[in-house]
């Protein structure tokens, strides 16, 4: 039996894969996103690490200061942003070193979604201020997550 293909159909019938595949990346992200609040939410330590965080080098506690001011300019916002990424590149050739103390695919997940916030940020930087403020204080608070192995070992 032969199967005429008729113009146009080939297309039609595409329709769903694309809405299908479409749906599941936004699910996906939407997946990840919600775990890594959720990672953050309950297993943040809050143990006096700022002071010991600042005194070894990190800027993300003084991020996380500066971002509860009113508004700062986006230029503000910007060097806020370089901070928090040299703390990350810190990050990690601090951990790399060190043996893993953390869930692997809770770090994997949290590093994930501080690029994804770091696009955020880039996206909404000058159209929407207040939403890169809270990228930026979401990214601070998965460095300061991601640095209690840090924080808590022998320097």
């Amino acid at each position: 039996m032969e199967v005429l293909a008729v113009p146009g159909t080939v297309y039609t019938e595409m329709i769903p894969l694309y809405l299908i595949l479409g749906v599941s990346v936004v699910l996906f992200f939407y997946w990840l996103r919600y775990s890594c609040l959720l990672i953050l939410e309950t297993r943040l330590r809050a143990s006096g690490s700022s002071e010991l965080a600042q005194q070894r080098g990190f800027a993300f506690p003084w991020v996380m200061v500066t971002l509860r001011h009113p508004a700062p300019p986006v230029e503000v916002l910007d060097r806020l942003r370089e901070s928090l990424d040299a703390d990350y590149r810190l990050l990690r050739r601090v951990l790399s070193a060190a043996p893993a103390a953390q869930d692997p695919v809770e770090d994997w997940l949290l590093r994930g979604d501080y690029r994804m916030l770091q696009v955020w940020y880039w996206l909404t930087r000058r159209r929407a201020p207040r939403r890169a403020r809270a990228a930026l204080a979401e990214m601070a608070t998965i460095l300061g997550y991601l640095a209690q192995p840090a924080l808590t070992a022998e320097p």
